[in-house]
């Protein structure tokens, strides 16, 4: 990893390799795992990479988005700029049409107003895995390189994690939880879809009236199990919620969903431990929320 790109660097990369979007005004939009994202003019969102797995995220939605994204029923961030390395930064960078919206997890829904998201959620990934995998394959969509299904590596780690908030004082006990990853542990599921890969409640926004104005964060884009996509569902949604889901998105087994809820509780797991440690309420609530999603279903 190196150090955050500078507001200064930012600038100045993009007024010399895109004179058009001079005089560039910037501020700061995020800072994520594998970039940092600064908005620009109000009408820009720009991703610089900070590691080499930020990069590989980049030519991943170069390959497959401007296919995949004028299927899909909500709108996806497509990197139209394309920047090269220079003034000391050594990767490409991506400029992006900034979509409306703020992230879900900011947004403090309801009950009610989850369920509301349950039919376009499903419809959405119902589109996005029933694109072709041998179209997928041969745009460059890799195999799960993460293995985010391997339980020998996953189920210790999901332990881990779970240990160490309960030692934090964050959750009561394990007890809860270890159904969740049992199911996780012992269910068979042998899908093969193309998924997002990354979806949680930190890539996807929602407009002022609550609907879904956009889904972003595309770099881990591979032919995979559909249950890492489901996790979202298993976290985000009510157990009505959940409900609906399942039967607008068509036959889910349940092996499928007890990996969903498996991924769903190590994801929020993750984000609740980082959101702590960041300061962040608003993501330490929906992680919250969330756990109690995650039992519920």
């Amino acid at each position: 990893m190196i150090d955050d790109i500078d507001q200064e660097t930012a600038v100045s990369l993009i007024a010399s390799q895109f004179p058009q979007l001079r005089p560039v005004a910037i501020e700061p939009l995020g800072v994520g795992w594998d970039n940092v994202v600064w908005k620009i003019n109000g009408r820009f969102a720009f991703r610089f990479p900070r590691r080499p797995v930020g990069v590989d995220c980049l030519q991943m939605e170069l390959a497959l988005l401007p296919t995949l994204a004028p299927l899909l029923p909500l709108p996806v961030a497509v990197p139209t700029l394309l920047g090269q390395p220079g003034k000391g930064y050594p990767w490409p960078f991506a400029g992006y049409a900034l979509l409306p919206g703020r992230m879900a997890y900011t947004a403090r829904l309801t009950e009610a107003a989850r369920n509301e998201l349950a039919v376009p959620l499903a419809r959405f990934l119902q589109t996005l895995h029933a694109f072709p995998v041998a179209q997928a394959q041969a745009l460059g969509a890799p195999p799960d390189k993460l293995g985010r299904f391997e339980m020998t590596t996953r189920v210790p780690q999901l332990q881990q994690l779970l240990q160490e908030l309960v030692a934090r004082g964050v959750l009561p006990s394990l007890g809860p939880w270890l159904g969740v990853v049992r199911r996780g542990k012992t269910a068979v599921s042998t899908q093969q879809t193309l998924v997002h890969g990354d979806l949680n409640i930190r890539n996807f926004l929602l407009n002022d009236a609550g609907q879904i104005s956009g889904v972003i964060d595309w770099g881990d884009l591979h032919i995979g199990n559909p249950a890492a996509d489901f996790a979202l569902a298993c976290s985000f949604l009510p157990p009505t919620g959940q409900t609906i889901f399942r039967q607008t998105y068509g036959p889910i087994d349940n092996g499928t969903w007890w990996l969903a809820q498996f991924r769903g509780l190590h994801l929020t797991a993750v984000l609740l431990g980082d959101a702590i440690t960041a300061g962040d309420a608003a993501l330490e609530q929906e992680c919250r929320v969330g756990l109690q999603h995650i039992l519920g279903g």
